[in-house]
């Protein structure tokens, strides 16, 4: 994604895109602890908890936290919290999340936010289309929402 947005130019050579962006690849409960500097908009697209399992490895955070409520608090909710510590002043935190039949973790993390005084800016409900594997007749799209939380100082 960073190589292609920043090797887009135009017809004279110019690049396009002019603002600067960071992805940083690890687990992010810990990756987060290490920044120090600070944005104007952070995105993250978690897990949903233990649906999307990428490896057994350790690091997936399933696997580290033994069962949904103690990946809430150290992991999912640990985002949002450092996500407020590297956000710059009503700087943005976009989170693309769902509830699964099991978890609430939309509801879930949409009431900490809450509780942790952030505002609710907007709600987007992104279009994806349906693997072939997840499929049913005539079941070709779904839709999943990104909340936008505005930073808060108060």
């Amino acid at each position: 994604m960073a190589n292609f947005f920043s090797s887009q130019y135009n017809v004279l050579g110019e690049r396009i895109y002019k603002y600067r962006f960071r992805f940083d690849m690890g687990m992010a409960e810990e990756v987060m602890s290490e920044i120090r500097e600070e944005y104007d908009l952070i995105f993250t697209s978690p897990p949903y908890w233990n649906v999307e399992i990428y490896s057994e490895e350790m690091s997936q955070s399933c696997n580290k936290y033994e069962n949904y409520e103690n990946w809430l608090q150290n992991f999912l909710y640990n985002i949002v919290d450092y996500s407020k510590r590297l956000l710059k002043e009503y700087g943005f935190l976009a989170i693309n999340i769902k509830n699964t039949e099991k978890y609430k973790i939309a509801d879930d993390i949409c009431a900490y936010c809450k509780r942790e005084k952030w505002e609710l800016e907007k709600t987007y409900h992104m279009r994806l289309a349906n693997s072939s594997y997840h499929r049913k007749v005539g079941d070709t799209f779904h839709t999943e929402p990104i909340f936008i939380f505005k930073k808060s100082n108060i």
